[in-house]
């Protein structure tokens, strides 16, 4: 096919034509092979320290937010703002709770670079970061943020349309199925969630919506991070709220949408692997019921599927069931 040719296909050729569906990697086409992603939100919302923990899970095929990655994948995270022992300490929250075996695929997966800038508008820089993809073959590129790799107004359609689908469309063409994350900020004076739509908050021109496959947006309130989600190849996820537990090395889910019986069992794994001590069924019944609103006769169907789930242990202990997480992975 010619490159000004329109990619047009009548339905009945369609139909014949044999299609592979990208590889889903978390929460099915959330994030999938050839992506791409857009996580936003104010300062200090964290949206670097989630994207570490998503990069550490990824890296090890474990769990985040109560989801399994579907494998260990290979991820790169170049990043303009954490010195590198910090960048250090920051991974260690994340993986001093991991097993040998996790622990060796985050350390062979997960590259990282020092406090580091360049600009994609350069085509020595553009060269050199195209030359490390095809060298490192990464699942997931990521950039923190965005706008330190682009000497742009980020406010221009023009700029950041050449930026989006030219400069780092030729990132995804030395790897087609290379998903890519790019973490961006807020204005300065947000005021989406006022009128019903938080995405309308990502500083600079609408060219950045309309460039993502998903779109992840984070809104802090004191310690609480409420995550809104936006997906153009399937149902997006509906708002939860989760919190940064360092202690225990993860974002823990605090209340998930009661819509499907995954997001419940997910909650219900988040809420086992939080306790430190196994936790008996008539408490693990209660937090259900609170934290996602609902029945008496629901918790006790989300119990039931927590037994058979692969990480979950239970023993009794007389008449009382205890539920504990088995760390397989991490």
């Amino acid at each position: 096919m010619a490159p000004s040719e329109i990619p047009l296909f009548s339905v009945g050729r369609l139909s014949q034509i044999d299609l592979e569906h990208p590889e889903e990697f978390w929460q099915g086409r959330v994030l999938s092979a050839g992506s791409c992603v857009l996580i936003a939100g104010a300062r200090k919302s964290h949206k670097s320290d989630f994207f570490l923990e998503l990069a550490v899970r990824a890296a090890s095929g474990g769990i985040f937010l109560g989801r399994r990655f579907s494998r260990p994948l290979k991820v790169m995270y170049v990043q303009a703002e954490i010195r590198k022992a910090y960048l250090k300490e920051r991974i260690e929250t994340f993986t001093r709770h991991c097993d040998e075996k996790s622990l060796s695929l985050i350390h062979e997966n997960l590259y990282v670079t020092d406090k580091f800038k360049s600009s994609l508008n350069k085509k020595s820089d553009l060269k050199h970061l195209s030359d490390t993809v095809n060298k490192i073959k990464p699942d997931i590129l990521a950039l923190d943020p965005i706008i330190s790799y682009a000497d742009i107004d980020e406010n221009s359609a023009q700029q950041v349309s050449a930026l989006l689908y030219e400069q780092i469309g030729e990132l995804q063409t030395v790897k087609p199925s290379l998903s890519i994350v790019l973490v961006h900020h807020f204005k300065k004076t947000a005021a989406g969630a006022d009128s019903g739509d938080v995405f309308l908050d990502v500083r600079g021109s609408s060219v950045w919506l309309g460039w993502y496959d998903t779109g992840i947006v984070l809104r802090k309130n004191d310690d609480i991070v409420t995550l809104h989600y936006e997906t153009r190849d399937c149902r997006p996820p509906m708002p939860e709220t989760i919190k940064l537990n360092r202690e225990k090395g993860w974002w823990e889910v605090i209340s998930a949408p009661a819509s499907d019986l995954q997001g419940k069992i997910d909650l219900g794994i988040n809420i086992i692997r939080g306790n430190t001590k196994p936790i008996m069924s008539g408490s693990l019944k209660s937090l259900l019921m609170q934290r996602l609103d609902i029945q008496e006769r629901h918790a006790y169907h989300v119990i039931g599927e927590l037994k058979n789930h692969p990480n979950i242990v239970t023993h009794r202990e007389g008449r009382y069931l205890f539920f504990s997480y088995d760390l397989k992975g991490c």
